[in-house]
């Protein structure tokens, strides 16, 4: 009889022991860095041998537990709470698990529910306000990170820039870049641990070197021209190129300012002029032409004529004042306005008195650039040019 008990004894134990199955509750959280502490919570249907001991057990970072790694440990019977420590060096990934163990019996829990993410990368990257020498990185905040570091190199290159600690700012304009060029940029993160995560790369070609635009004459003489134009991105300064309109050689000058003054020109001559930006390595395309006359010499003799001839203001916009002086008495005077294309604008006779004469004009529906203004009395004539904005 003694016999027959202790056999249902050894067999209720054996059942029990190979009857042991262990699940993974809960963890501490999702996303964690090397270093990081998390706690894992595992329930048993029966209790272990005496001198057992629990282990935590983590994946690889696709969820596999082929080769896994041993992150903490409990000395127990019975369901409870382990705290473990997730490796310094564990790989950058969103899909690992972890699972308990046993020793005594041996026995293999069911892993957690929940994928874990360790030492996550950026997302969401995203290259915005691409222009030809600068960019600018965005991404997704990362909860663990207590920092970002970004880097970028010519695509082909493969040297990178020195790193830029960002802090903890989800973007970072990269400056100085050469137009119409590819350019590989990246980001990581770092954990207050150490830990820093792999990297996440995007790629982006900047823009072709801007034209300058905005090209307009502020000054005319009968020897020198002034030209202006609005201030262009990512220049290192500007190439001007001018010639007659009648010859097919340019001159070129340069300037580092948004404007220039061309002097040494010829009076009453007709002249072009262009603008490019000086990108460094790639200039851009020339402007426009924008054309202008230089103003005539007037002859001592015919300062008895007409003299002192002025417009303003001007530049206007379309509403200005014409002023000359007749040395003469009453002489009809006809005035004449044109656009670069040669086409009439605005035609006029008047009778000038003698003395200074004065002519208001209206034209509201000229467009903005340059214009010729003609003054013929009998067979003497006078030119200027306004602009109009």
């Amino acid at each position: 009889m003694k016999k027959l008990i202790l056999s249902l004894i050894t067999i209720a134990l054996c059942f029990s022991s190979w009857a042991l199955t262990i699940n993974t509750t809960n963890v501490s959280g999702t996303t964690f860095c090397g270093g990081n502490q998390i706690n894992v919570s595992y329930t048993v249907n029966t209790p272990a041998n005496p001198g057992n001991v629990f282990t935590v057990q983590l994946s690889d970072k696709n969820g596999s537990f082929a080769s896994p790694v041993n992150i903490g440990t409990l000395a127990a019977t019975g369901s409870g709470t382990i705290t473990c420590t997730i490796p310094f060096s564990t790989p950058t990934g969103t899909k690992y698990q972890v699972r308990v163990i046993s020793s005594k019996p041996p026995a293999i829990g069911t892993p957690s529910t929940k994928n874990l993410k360790i030492n996550p990368k950026p997302t969401g990257l995203n290259l915005v306000g691409v222009t030809a020498c600068s960019a600018t990185l965005t991404w997704n905040s990362v909860p663990t990170a207590t920092s970002y570091i970004v880097q970028f190199k010519p695509s082909g290159s493969s040297s990178w820039s020195p790193s830029i600690n960002v802090g903890l700012a989800t973007s970072y304009t990269f400056n100085g870049l050469m137009p119409s060029s590819s350019y590989d940029f990246r980001v990581r993160t770092e954990c207050g641990s150490g830990a820093k995560s792999d990297w996440a790369l995007k790629s982006a070609s900047t823009t072709v070197c801007p034209v300058p635009t905005g090209v307009i004459i502020t000054d005319i003489t009968s020897s020198t021209t002034t030209l202006n134009w609005a201030d262009a991105p990512c220049t290192s300064g500007y190439l001007i190129q001018y010639r007659p309109t009648s010859s097919t050689n340019w001159v070129t000058v340069t300037s580092n300012p948004s404007m220039v003054t061309l002097t040494g020109l010829f009076a009453g001559t007709f002249y072009e002029a262009q603008v490019s930006n000086d990108c460094g390595a790639n200039n851009s395309a020339w402007s426009s032409s924008v054309i202008w006359e230089t103003k005539y010499f007037r002859e001592a003799r015919d300062k008895d004529m007409l003299s002192l001839f002025n417009i303003f203001p001007n530049p206007s916009n379309g509403d200005f004042t014409l002023t000359y002086n007749n040395a003469n008495g009453p002489i009809d005077v006809e005035v004449n306005i044109q656009n670069v294309f040669g086409q009439s604008m605005y035609q006029n006779m008047i009778e000038a008195n003698e003395g200074l004469n004065e002519e208001r004009i209206f034209l509201n529906r000229a467009t903005p650039g340059l214009y010729y203004v003609t003054i013929k009395a009998d067979d003497k004539t006078v030119k200027s040019s306004m602009m109009i904005e």
